[in-house]
């Protein structure tokens, strides 16, 4: 607050005080004469110094004694007055015409023919259980606002009002975005409209068939075709084309899908047979296949390989920081949080070097670039009636194709990666909007035949060229009719027995690999899973183990050197002149698609 404006403000209100006549200050008042009583109540009031008598519902003219003590009272009420709304708001400034004009309730509508409008046409709203009210607060706001309730917990769900629009207004709206991309005339008009499209088809995934109906796919592969030299324009298109769920011709002569196991730091053993297939095809991993599934550790790989495009080199390194970073937990601290969160280590700091190594990027956001690969992450969801695999995907499915397993598209590679490694007792479980998800191994530790379904559904027409299906390691099969075979006496088992049969049973990856090597055609289905000399932990970080279990599986590449060698030419054999025309067919009936209307 300014000086002038106070010196103004208490001017004002002495001169209006002191200069009014003694009889206007009385007139609500009876005035006695002296020596007169008045009864008020059970007591008399007696003026006996022959002044003027006041009794309640009376006053007296001041004087120029009272007149000073009143100026003074005044000025005092003023300086508080001022210091409060100064505090309060140190940043509202206010003058005497705000005091003598301005409203004391701005959000009162006082026009009479506006009484009638219904709660829905309030101007306020409400988000996530706060509520915000258009208006600057009003002086009486502001003396009368009161700290924060600490004590207040959260709003239930069924108090807070949610946003919900009709499908009409969906439909109108999809309409209306794939006509505007259609008829922007410049490039700056043309990347807005392409944003809006893509936003909108972000927030209603369900709006893909309509605008799929409309001959989104015909407008974006003309505009792609029509503008070769524009990047920015380009990865809004790519973006788009992948919202609607269209998929680019294989560059193969079929479908080449490679699925990660998990395994915790045993990820070492895929990402060294990786490299022997990078060193023999000549060619990156993400060149060399279509589609990378991955679970818990294997999801790591996938995202960093396929989305991120890193090479085995880079990724090699990064795992092994990763891995010695996280799994480094004093015993005291481990035992603590297993018994309070369930999780021996540090959540917290797991999700922290997710975010720096993995990205904040969402998942559908990769499609920008060029040739992206399909990628997806596995995890389990605990929090319904029976566990099922949940899929982290950066595609959509073609229009009028379902898949059998329930994903989503909209969340960032971090969230996909820490849902699908939070493996129980070792990291928390991870809450992502209604769902809790745990690690995917839980329920498909081996994903092959999960990536197989989401590949056919990509390319329905598609046959399958090559599944390379890697595996973290196993130990030397028992024989069972040897001598001691059966260690553990038939008779009696301990819980700890049971429940270890259990968790080996649901995570049994070989039982995938039977069923997939009878029904798969010949040289298109491989595996590779090294044998172990010896157990190791998910959270295995001792340097000397590690080489131990590199030796293992460099043995196991010798061994089958052939195998390798058959499964790395596969995935080179380029497509056919024959396959080349179909799909040049294929794309000009896309582009010729709904031209009539546009």
């Amino acid at each position: 607050m300014k000086v002038g404006q106070s010196s103004e403000i208490l001017g004002s209100i002495q001169k209006r005080v002191l200069l009014r006549k003694p009889m206007e200050r009385c007139q609500p008042y009876s005035i006695h004469k002296p020596g007169s009583q008045r009864r008020w109540g059970s007591s008399t009031h007696t003026n006996s110094a022959g002044g003027i008598i006041a009794t309640k519902n009376e006053t007296m003219p001041l004087n120029k004694e009272s007149s000073a003590r009143v100026s003074s009272q005044i000025k005092t009420v003023i300086s508080l007055f001022v210091e409060l709304v100064k505090t309060n708001t140190p940043s509202f400034e206010f003058s005497l015409s705000n005091l003598t004009k301005r409203q004391p309730f701005p959000n009162l509508q006082t026009d009479k023919s506006k009484d009638n409008v219904t709660n829905t046409d309030k101007k306020m709203e409400q988000k996530d259980g706060t509520e915000y009210k258009s208006g600057i607060p009003s002086y009486f706001d502001i003396l009368g606002r009161k700290k924060e309730d600490k004590t207040v917990g959260a709003i239930p769900q069924w108090k807070i009002k949610r946003k919900t629009v009709s499908q009409e207004s969906i439909d109108a709206r999809t309409k209306h975005v794939v006509s505007a991309v259609a008829k922007a005339v410049t490039k700056s008009s043309l990347l807005v409209r392409l944003e809006d499209f893509c936003r909108h088809l972000f927030e209603y995934p369900q709006a893909k068939s309509l605008a799929s109906r409309e001959g989104a796919v015909s407008i974006l592969l003309r505009l792609k075709h029509s503008i070769p030299r524009d990047e920015l324009i380009h990865r809004q298109i790519r973006e788009g084309l992948a919202l609607v769920g269209y998929a680019d011709p294989l560059p193969a002569r079929g479908i080449r899908i490679l699925s990660i196991d998990g395994g915790g730091t045993r990820g070492l053993l895929a990402l060294r047979i990786l490299r022997h297939l990078e060193k023999i095809g000549g060619r990156p991993i993400y060149e060399s296949f279509d589609y990378i599934c991955g679970v818990s550790t294997g999801a790591i790989l996938a995202l960093l390989i396929g989305a991120a495009k890193k090479s085995i080199g880079e990724v090699e390194t990064m795992y092994r920081e990763i891995s010695t970073e996280v799994f480094k937990q004093d015993r005291s601290s481990g035992l603590g949080g297993l018994l309070w969160s369930h999780a021996y280590y540090d959540t917290n700091k797991w999700e922290k070097i997710l975010k720096q190594t993995i990205g904040e990027t969402v998942m559908i956001r990769t499609a920008r670039e060029p040739n992206c690969l399909k990628v997806s992450a596995i995890s389990s969801i605990v929090s319904q009636e029976m566990l099922r695999p949940f899929v982290f995907r950066n595609y959509t499915l073609p229009f009028r194709i379902q898949s059998l397993y329930s994903g989503t598209f909209r969340h960032k590679m971090w969230e996909a990666v820490r849902a699908s490694s939070a493996a129980p007792g070792y990291f928390g479980e991870f809450k992502l909007e209604e769902n809790i998800h745990q690690d995917g191994g839980l329920f498909v530790n081996n994903p092959c035949a999960v990536a197989i379904h989401e590949a056919k559904c990509i390319w329905p027409n598609a046959k399958l060229l090559s599944v390379v299906s890697i595996g973290t390691g196993r130990c030397q099969p028992l024989n069972m009719t040897a001598p001691g075979a059966n260690v553990i006496d038939p008779s009696t088992t301990t819980l700890k027995q049971k429940l270890s049969k259990v968790i080996d049973s649901a995570t049994d990856t070989e039982r995938v690999h039977t069923i997939l090597h009878d029904l798969l055609p010949p040289k298109v289905y491989y595996r590779f899973n090294p044998y172990l000399s010896e157990i190791h932990g998910l959270d295995e970080t001792d340097p000397t183990r590690w080489d131990r279990m590199l030796e293992d599986v460099d043995m196991y590449i010798r061994k089958n050197h052939s195998n390798i060698n058959q499964a790395a030419s596969t995935l080179q054999i380029p497509r056919s002149a024959y396959q080349c025309a179909k799909d040049w067919v294929v794309e000009k009936r896309f582009l010729l698609q709904n031209m009539a209307s546009f």
